[in-house]
């Protein structure tokens, strides 16, 4: 049979709330060694996913700013 998705998964994934500070969520990826964290409501609804590339794009953009 196939394998699933929850064969893979990690099921307590480090999560961050829509308030959180972006620096936050960057230490906690350098922390925890991990390419994208899940966006969470209050009420626990994920919302988005904040991922490597767009720290990367983040970058560029804050980087273009400075020229």
């Amino acid at each position: 049979s196939l394998m699933k998705v929850r064969d893979v998964m990690s099921p307590h994934p480090h999560t961050v709330n829509t308030d959180a500070p972006v620096i936050d969520v960057l230490r906690a990826m350098r922390r925890e060694r991990i390419g994208c964290v899940p966006v969470m409501e209050r009420d626990g609804t994920v919302v988005g996913v904040v991922t490597a590339g767009d720290v990367v794009m983040l970058a560029l953009k804050l980087l273009n700013q400075g020229c």
